[in-house]
């Protein structure tokens, strides 16, 4: 099928905003502030031709102006100096007349102490209600104060609960605030390090020293030495550790620093939604955007003097995109139960609609569930769990042809012990799935699921309440059957060659095309995660850095939509694959348990950032290579390697955009670009996989590094976007197929499952314990690697303990 002409620009972000920070715009002039120099050009127009004559004069005037500019700023600023001087001046005279003043008040030659006193005291005054209306008139407020009075009753009385305060407590934590009742000549920042659960009526510390000490409290300590009321003395206190000292402020009077970095798990789901739309541009702004930039900014163009490209000779012609032929793939078929092909229909949203009589192709066989109750006692719960008997007998999710079995419990949700000990019980009895309705943490969850090996799937009390209205709400019901049949190793759906879609011929032989691109063949994913950079709390507290990087694996078994998966860890920030033969075994083994067999084709998809990772991608081939003989001795498989960009500059739009929302000015699902001449001399496209929902679509550019199969550009374009609908759990395709999808999900549960084991080690002990044992025997510097590679190699051998035996765990 083919699409409409398209349109591709490559970009480079980065470029662009560095090039726009020192690009400011004035009065119509393009000024460009470099070396302390000032330019000043104006913009080519032809409603403007001037001479060269006129134009020196122009600059000569310019000049003339800036100079008479200069001299008047000189007198001005000698003007203030001397009316600062005069003040100055007048203000020691009317000390000197107060002092005679005040020594001739007494009766006999003393001094009024009264009188002195009252004085001070109405400077005082003075002075802090000058800096209280300078506060005011500089911060202001940006809050609600009824609706804060109400939060501050609600905490009072302690009808808040402890999620709304724990949440609050891990959302602040590591945020950088400034005092705003303080100087600027002593003011500083605040890196807060928690919340206190008193309010600043109730903290009190020792304030003084010697006889003088004793103690205070915060709200009466800002109004001694501070002379400042709190408006709100009930609420919560910051605590900022400092060393061995606790410093405590009151939220009032800090305000948040601009600008920070803030991980997406201390932004709530709105912030993060609004976030992602404020920042995105559909695709009629982004080209507009991109040629902004180009022509005013970057002075690119047939008629634009850029110096740096004209010091090179380069000059860029046409800044229009480049048009280029695309092809919208043929989405596959879709095998649910009853075996017989669904067919996926056109149109701006391409996504998978199961019909009411067909049920998952392979149903997961449950003996009982565990439901553990962490709201205390939600009424809803009894209505859930026939919403879901009711699904269970429709897809025939049972064991041996007996009901499921439920066991409820209740737990408060901050004792992760008694949370341990029920999953290590529910093991013990068998039960397949273990149900958590819940507000605590998820990742600590996570973990146990894992060290213990109980599957779990974690409900918030919205969805059971959604799902226990009148049989629940169609698409959250669905949504939590097909994560939990695939949890407990069943399948949803199988994919399979289309030979038509909407009455056109795709493929003329589906059943041959079938068994050469899927029958003995293996899909593998690799994606690297690497430790983010420490933010400036974690350099304070002086947390060492020696997080590694967690490489997830995810490999398919029988059928492509059948997947299996591990995490492990390797160095920190290392782009190349370690321990390759012992993983790539694992990955073989599991599709010889499943099949008995080992593939003849295996496909690996593996995440990357450009051309320079090709040379260490084609070594890890020959490690496989290498595995595979070590595996099975004569044993050579055929190796189809992708490189796979997630992150590419690239963007494919329309020729012809029409106005409306993002489905509708982006390309559809499946739009592909094959035409793409690489510098390399490689096999090269970029393909639309997922339906766009905001902003500009982006695209995932994939390269072929090695191919020792027959297969042709057009089948691995085929193949890929059809492994994009193996994503069992929704019912849309994501941007890249099912298996590298997957290693991205293992990769982030290793680093979540890394963080809570670090914790729970304590693995700054262990490291201590560690460099004394090799103290003895090894210099400082080859210590401290030794120690690292063997802490690493512990700790990774401890948590890929934790990996379940189970397929699609991590759904």
């Amino acid at each position: 099928m083919k699409c409409p002409d398209t349109q591709l620009i490559p970009t480079s972000s980065a470029l662009l905003s560095s090039v726009a920070f020192h690009v400011h715009l004035a009065n119509g002039r393009f000024i460009i502030l470099s070396s302390g120099r000032l330019s000043i050009n104006r913009y080519q127009s032809s409603c403007h031709k001037r001479t060269i004559t006129k134009k020196k004069n122009f600059e000569l005037r310019t000049i003339e102006e800036s100079k008479e500019l200069q001299n008047k700023n000189h007198i001005a600023v000698m003007e203030k100096k001397e009316i600062l001087k005069r003040k100055e001046f007048q203000k020691n005279q009317e000390i000197d007349l107060h002092k005679l003043d005040r020594h001739s008040v007494g009766s006999h030659g003393g001094r009024d102490r009264h009188g002195d006193r009252d004085r001070h005291r109405d400077d005082r005054h003075r002075y802090d209600e000058d800096r209280d209306h300078r506060r005011d008139q500089r911060n202001v407020s940006d809050y609600d104060s009824e609706e804060l009075r109400k939060f501050e009753e609600d905490y009072k009385s302690d009808r808040l609960g402890q999620y709304v305060f724990s949440d609050l407590n891990s959302a602040v934590k590591g945020l950088v605030v400034q005092p705003i009742h303080l100087n600027k000549e002593v003011n500083r920042t605040v890196i807060i390090d928690s919340i206190c659960k008193e309010s600043a009526e109730k903290v009190r510390f020792e304030f003084g020293k010697g006889e003088d000490a004793r103690e205070i409290s915060v709200q009466e300590y800002f109004m001694v030495h501070h002379n400042i009321k709190l408006k709100f003395p009930k609420l919560p206190v910051v605590i900022s550790k400092k060393r061995q000292h606790y410093e405590f402020y009151p939220m009032e009077l800090l305000e948040i620093i601009p600008g920070q970095r803030l991980k997406n798990n201390k932004m709530t789901a709105g912030i993060q939604q609004f976030m992602t739309g404020a920042n995105s541009s559909l695709p009629l702004d982004y080209i507009s955007q991109t040629r902004v930039i180009l022509q005013d900014y970057m002075k690119l163009g047939q008629h634009r003097n850029n110096k740096y490209f004209d010091a090179f000779k380069i000059r860029i012609m046409d800044l229009h995109p480049v048009v280029v032929r695309g092809v919208v793939l043929a989405p596959p078929h879709i095998f649910f139960r009853p075996d017989r092909a669904r067919v996926i229909g056109g149109g701006s949203d391409v996504r998978i609609i199961a019909g009411h009589e067909e049920t998952f192709v392979k149903p997961a066989k449950l003996r009982s569930i565990m439901i553990i109750d962490y709201c205390k006692g939600l009424r809803e719960i009894d209505d859930f769990k026939r919403c879901l008997f009711s699904k269970f007998r429709e897809h025939r999710i049972v064991y041996k042809d007996h009901d499921v079995e439920w066991i409820d419990e209740t737990c408060d949700p901050s004792d992760f012990a008694r949370t341990k000990d029920l999953m290590k019980q529910a093991l013990r009895k068998r039960v397949r799935k273990h149900t958590r309705v819940e507000r605590s943490s998820n990742h600590i969850l996570k973990y146990y699921e894992e060290k213990i090996g109980q599957q779990t799937l974690q409900l918030c009390a919205e969805t059971v309440m959604k799902m226990a209205r009148c049989g629940g709400n169609k698409t959250t019901v669905d949504n939590v059957l097909r994560k939990l049949n695939l949890k407990c190793g069943g399948t949803n759906f199988y994919v399979g060659v289309p030979d038509a879609v909407n009455n056109r011929q795709v493929c003329i032989n589906p059943e041959e095309m079938r068994k050469k691109l899927y029958k003995n063949t293996q899909f593998i994913g690799f994606e690297l995660s690497h430790t983010g950079a420490q933010s400036k709390f974690d350099k304070l507290k002086e947390d060492a850095e020696i997080d590694p990087t967690i490489v997830g694996v995810a490999y398919s078994l029988k059928h492509a939509t059948q997947l299996g998966g591990f995490s492990y860890f390797q160095d920190g920030r290392v782009h190349k694959l370690t321990h390759v033969q012992e993983k790539f075994g694992e990955c073989l083994q599991g599709y010889k348990k499943a099949t008995d067999s080992l593939p003849k084709t295996i496909v690996i998809y593996r995440i990357g950032s450009g051309e320079g990772d090709y040379d260490q991608v084609r070594k890890e081939v020959e490690e496989m290579r290498e595995a595979s003989d070590i595996f099975e001795s004569g044993y050579k498989p055929k190796f189809l390697m992708v490189l796979a960009q997630r992150n590419s500059h690239v963007r494919i739009f329309p020729e012809h955009i029409n106005q409306g929302n993002a489905r509708i000015q982006n390309v559809r699902s499946g739009t592909c670009v094959e035409s793409l001449g690489s510098a390399h001399g490689m096999m090269e496209f970029i393909l639309c996989c997922q339906s766009a929902m905001i902003g500009t679509i982006r695209p995932t550019r994939y390269t072929v590094i090695v191919n020792d199969t027959d297969w042709t550009k057009n089948e691995l374009m085929n193949v890929t976007y059809h492994l994009a609908f193996g994503h069992q759990v929704s019912y849309g395709p994501p941007s890249v197929p099912n298996v590298l999808y997957a290693a991205k999900n293992l990769a982030k549960r290793g680093q979540n499952n890394f963080k809570v084991h670090k914790d729970m080690a304590h693995i700054k002990d262990k490291t201590k314990k560690l460099y004394e044992e090799y103290a003895d025997v090894l210099g400082k510097k080859e210590e401290e690697e030794a120690v690292l590679d063997k802490f690493i190699n512990d700790l990774s051998e401890e948590v890929n303990k934790c990996t379940i035996s189970g397929r699609n765990f991590w759904a």
